[in-house]
């Protein structure tokens, strides 16, 4: 996964205060979006909504997650500097543009996004451990040589 925007911040206004949040959707938030995948459509504002408040920086009194839900106008603002701040979430937002709900079309987005990042880790770590395997046979002859002039 990309780690270029895990310390960005974004001010945001939720029932007129004004909190800090970081942009960036870590394992937590896929996990959460998991267990209401099947249904997006009913869900959306609480997983948003849940995302937001796990991401605000450190506050004295933090909004719930019934106020922020309750806050449309901050969902539709956290939501546009999520994609303003991540170009692989956008370009995923973009091809799914028959999808007409921006939140569900949000989170679909951060599930192709999460899943092609683990198709491509998965990916290089095959590499990795293919090249590891490779070599293998090479260090058996080592050992065998090591072996056979520890015995000299």
């Amino acid at each position: 996964m990309n780690n270029e925007n895990i310390h960005k911040l974004q001010p945001l206004r939720i029932c007129n205060k004004v909190y800090d949040v970081s942009l960036y959707i870590s394992i937590n938030d896929v996990v959460l979006m998991a267990d209401y995948q099947e249904n997006y459509e009913l869900n959306c504002d609480f997983i948003i909504s849940t995302i937001i408040r796990n991401h605000i920086i450190t506050e004295e009194t933090m909004p719930s997650i019934e106020e922020i839900q309750g806050d449309q106008i901050a969902i539709k603002s956290y939501i546009e500097a999520l994609i303003k701040s991540n170009n692989s979430i956008k370009s995923h937002f973009d091809e799914l543009s028959d999808e007409h709900n921006i939140r569900v079309r949000l989170l679909k987005a951060i599930n192709k996004y999460f899943s092609e990042s683990m198709e491509n880790s998965l990916q290089a770590i095959k590499a990795e451990l293919s090249a590891i395997t490779f070599n293998v046979p090479n260090l058996n002859q080592i050992a065998i040589n090591i072996q056979k002039y520890s015995r000299h």
